[in-house]
């Protein structure tokens, strides 16, 4: 995250080896993907975060969380 103020932008990535089994036997291949978000903070507990990722093998994802601060 990036900044202190209400709005704080983000990136993030992953790197990883999926194993998976193939119909004659097992298989693997490497994974990876990057993205941006944004946390905006509603109040003193809440934000929200829009994210938007791509990776590989070639997928594109858009989601949002929802955050509370205990």
């Amino acid at each position: 995250e990036f900044g202190k103020g209400n709005v704080r932008p983000y990136v993030l990535g992953a790197a990883g080896l999926l194993w998976h089994h193939e119909r004659f036997g097992w298989g693997r291949e490497y994974i990876g993907s990057a993205g941006f978000g944004v946390r905006t903070r509603i109040n003193r507990r809440w934000s929200i975060s829009p994210e938007f990722r791509i990776g590989m093998w070639p997928h594109i994802e858009a989601k949002a969380a929802v955050g509370y601060l205990f």
